[in-house]
């Protein structure tokens, strides 16, 4: 009897000293979840699994991946520089994953030697010095359009209210906020990265990412890009149906029980804010239907979408306003994107009044407007960054 008891002791004894030899992988610890650890080659795990999927900061475990050129994310090639062999079931994968990216969507890349007259880079940001700034106040008069030859007639005008916006780049710091708050208000579905990378993203709002200078002193910008609202507006021109159309307050509008998604519109917008509907996302759970906003459309499988200035909160405060026989105050309306910038870079108001805060800005010597150049006349300006620089040129960068 005592020797099998002294038996069986031994043989757990043997057993827990060869588990404490065994690697401690799995649930334990994995290859490279702690800083310093080096891993063997080959790693079990690839890169689109650990950094993709799993969503795990590079910096987690290379704590000298501090800089990238990729917004927010190191470059493969620096895991690259510790996993230089990555495997996964499927076999061996890419050292650098495609990201779900939107800047880089709708863009047709042409050689310097072949591009066209015209064809040139824009300024899509533009920078400016202090010294450049206070000289252009004193020279430059903002108020209106800059006349140009018009395509089309004076047939919408707006005599009452005209709403539109202006966006600071100095202040937008990129938190994306404004484009979570669009989305909540506006009952804007959340595809996934398989669809963005597909170039089906449905935001109605994105945040442009410009980098200029070298590595070790680069300028970032971020600019947020929504339906400018345009009173010369390419998509209405070529819809079949009449699907988009200009109202009396120059609003772009999209009338979704009219489109019959030819797409022609998101085709002709230079913009590229329009959002076409691949799937009829399903609301069947009536719980989860409570987060939809009730004020809002949710739009079906087949249709344009995009920025409508948040237009239900337009005419909730032109209701009330009637009601209470009072004028519509300037500030009163607030859209989703200027409610929720914590930067207060999003001003919305009546660019028909001439004391609102939108008016003023509207007519600021740091306003520009997107491509400008091509007379779409969008509601939607940009104040240039002020760059602290001695020089007194000015400076376009996009």
């Amino acid at each position: 009897m005592n020797s099998r008891v002294t038996t069986i002791v031994l043989l757990i004894g043997w057993m827990f000293s060869t588990l404490a030899l065994v690697p401690r992988t799995g649930a334990l610890r994995l290859p490279g979840n702690e800083r310093g650890y080096e891993p063997t080659q080959p790693i079990a795990f690839s890169h689109r699994l650990h950094a993709g999927e799993m969503q795990i900061s590079c910096l987690y475990c290379h704590s000298g991946a501090e800089s990238s050129r990729t917004a927010g994310i190191p470059a493969a090639s620096t895991c690259m520089n510790c996993h230089r062999f990555v495997t996964a079931p499927l076999g061996v994968v890419r050292a650098e994953d495609e990201l779900a990216l939107t800047q880089s969507h709708n863009t047709i890349p042409v050689a310097a030697q072949l591009a066209p007259a015209g064809g040139e880079r824009r300024p899509i940001i533009q920078e400016t010095s202090l010294a450049a700034l206070l000289k252009e106040a004193s020279t430059q008069n903002r108020e209106g359009h800059d006349e140009s030859e018009d395509l089309w007639p004076a047939d919408h005008p707006s005599t009452g209210h005209r709403w539109g916006m202006v966006i600071d780049l100095n202040a937008c710091t990129g938190c994306s906020a404004c484009v979570v708050a669009c989305q909540a208000e506006n009952n804007v579905p959340a595809v996934g990265k398989d669809e963005v990378r597909r170039e089906r993203e449905m935001h109605w709002i994105r945040i442009d990412r410009y980098y200029s200078g070298d590595d070790s002193d680069a300028d970032v910008a971020f600019q947020p890009m929504l339906c400018q609202q345009c009173e010369h507006a390419p998509c209405e021109t070529v819809c079949p149906v009449l699907a988009t159309v200009h109202s009396e307050e120059g609003l772009n509008q999209q009338i979704y029980n009219r489109c019959v998604g030819t797409r022609y519109c998101a085709n002709n917008c230079p913009y590229k804010v329009r959002r076409f509907n691949w799937f009829d996302y399903p609301h069947q759970d009536s719980l989860q239907n409570l987060v939809l906003n009730p004020d809002v459309a949710v739009r079906s499988r087949g249709v344009m979408e995009k920025c409508t200035f948040c237009v239900q909160r337009i005419q909730e405060a032109k209701i009330e306003a009637k009601r209470k026989d009072e004028k519509l105050a300037d500030g009163t309306i607030r859209t989703a994107c200027d409610q929720s910038c914590p930067a207060g870079a999003i001003v919305f108001g009546d660019l028909n009044d001439p004391a609102s805060r939108v008016s003023k800005l509207m007519r600021s010597g740091r306003r520009y407007r997107v491509l400008e150049e091509f007379n779409f006349r969008p509601s939607v300006g940009y104040l240039k960054m002020v760059r602290n620089r001695s020089n007194e040129g000015e400076n376009h960068r996009g």
